[in-house]
């Protein structure tokens, strides 16, 4: 492990909690190493993880794997191991929870209303990754040491009372489409900035701001202006949502490319 050079990765963090996580990787790599185990950190949001991500520790001699439990997970923990030891998605202290409310008649339960629920309780946002929302029912990653905590705790969400909380196998879950709107688009070059602008609907200029601005991600990886977008990539605009790029056809009689973009909803 370069220790030197990942010291000098996260005195170059200007973000504290780039920097604050960053000195908590190195911390678990050193254990792992010493101890001849794994080591894992709590959730990590998707854009300080694309941040890390970017630095490719790897490539200094950490042996790292990110997962969330979930297909397409964006809320992630990041496990560290030995050298010699493979780390397997199995062992991550990650437990599914089902959380099922009767609304009767009522309005349907929202992604927002199940979290604040949740954090209702006293978790930390850290300790809870994705939710995958089917109805009103909520499907929950949670960190495996407040796991049972949430089972037998929760019991309410927004208004109603009804709510009933179980252990599920990950295999348990259903695939649960997301909606997307296609946009039917040509740009001048397959760059970030052009293919974010056209599918968040924003002039190029704010579109390269925000990318500056470490605000946008290329499937996890934080990118740059001039960073190339290929066919079924997915791009994430922080505050903005999230883009998957369709097919990239041919070029008009301008010398602009056609591409399909859907955007998610």
């Amino acid at each position: 492990m370069k220790i030197k050079k990942i010291n000098d990765i996260i005195n170059s963090a200007k973000d504290p909690t780039e920097k604050e996580t960053l000195s908590r990787i190195l911390d678990l790599s050193y254990r792992a190493q010493k101890t001849y185990s794994t080591t894992y950190t709590d959730f990590i949001d998707p854009f300080l993880l694309g941040k890390i991500k970017s630095h490719r520790l790897e490539l200094l001699g950490i042996n790292y794997l990110s997962y969330g439990g979930l297909t397409d997970s964006e809320r992630q923990i990041i496990g560290l191991a030995h050298d010699d030891l493979d780390i397997e998605e199995k062992d991550f202290p990650i437990n599914f929870i089902e959380v099922s409310v009767n609304t009767g008649i009522g309005k349907p339960v929202s992604h927002r209303d199940y979290l604040g629920a949740i954090m209702g309780l006293g978790i930390e946002r850290e300790k809870i990754g994705d939710l995958a929302i089917d109805n009103n029912t909520a499907y929950v990653t949670a960190h495996s040491d407040i796991a049972e905590y949430i089972i037998y705790t929760l019991d309410s969400v927004s208004r109603y009372g009804k709510v009933t909380c179980r252990h599920i196998l990950k295999e348990d879950i259903p695939i649960i489409k997301q909606e997307y709107k296609t946009l039917n688009c040509t740009v001048s070059s397959a760059r970030a900035d052009a293919i974010i602008a056209e599918g968040f609907n924003m002039s190029r200029s704010k579109a390269a701001k925000l990318i500056k601005a470490q605000g946008a991600m290329c499937n996890g990886v934080i990118i740059d202006q001039a960073s190339l977008i290929g066919e079924n990539d997915i791009c994430t605009l922080r505050g903005h949502g999230k883009i998957k790029v369709g097919e990239i056809g041919s070029l008009t009689r301008k010398g602009r490319r056609r591409i399909k973009i859907h955007r998610y909803i």
